[in-house]
């Protein structure tokens, strides 16, 4: 969710409180989407993204609860919703079934498709600096197999680097930097 405005960032602000606050102490923070039907004014949503629900119930062979979810969310945000859809650049690692689900979605649904990019560190060569806490974070050595990697492309791209990325989707890119727009005008 990100903040297009000050009613937004009120209502991301009210979210992000109910998210630590009326959850038990056992639980990762999180809301309920009745939350969101009550707080989504402006507001921007972007669902897709490596970590989120619409890919973790498709990733379970579950599209049907993914499309509800989506469904939902087309509900509580109207033209304030987009398909994230995003790419490391190791051709290897796109999920082509995952990446054509979101844009058949996106052109059978008319929901606008976004390309982003998971940031975990703010230049690529952090990279190595950004492994070593993980590593920390989980108790294990680095060169320990069994445990969480994070990816070298997870760093904060420039717009040429997200455009070239995305080249065969334009308009994705258009998106991207239209709600870059949106939200950093808020800020100034």
């Amino acid at each position: 969710l990100l903040a297009k405005n000050k009613i937004g960032y009120v209502n991301l602000s009210k979210l992000v409180s109910l998210s630590y606050l009326d959850n038990s102490k056992d639980s990762n923070p999180h809301i309920k989407f009745d939350n969101l039907e009550y707080s989504s004014k402006g507001l921007i949503c972007l669902a897709g993204g490596e970590l989120g629900l619409v890919t973790k119930n498709f990733r379970e062979n579950n599209p049907i609860k993914s499309n509800g979810i989506i469904q939902k969310l087309v509900k509580y945000f109207n033209d304030d919703f987009f398909i994230e859809i995003q790419r490391k650049n190791d051709e290897n690692s796109r999920d082509l079934g995952y990446e054509n689900y979101l844009l058949n979605l996106s052109i059978k649904q008319k929901i606008p498709i976004v390309a982003t990019n998971e940031n975990y560190f703010l230049d690529k060569k952090f990279y190595n600096s950004h492994d070593a806490l993980l590593s920390i974070s989980q108790q294990k050595y680095i060169d320990t197999e069994d445990r969480i990697k994070s990816n070298v492309d997870s760093y904060l791209k420039d717009p040429d680097e997200m455009c070239e990325l995305f080249s065969d989707l334009p308009q994705a890119c258009l998106n991207s930097l239209s709600i870059a727009k949106k939200c950093c005008f808020f800020l100034n």
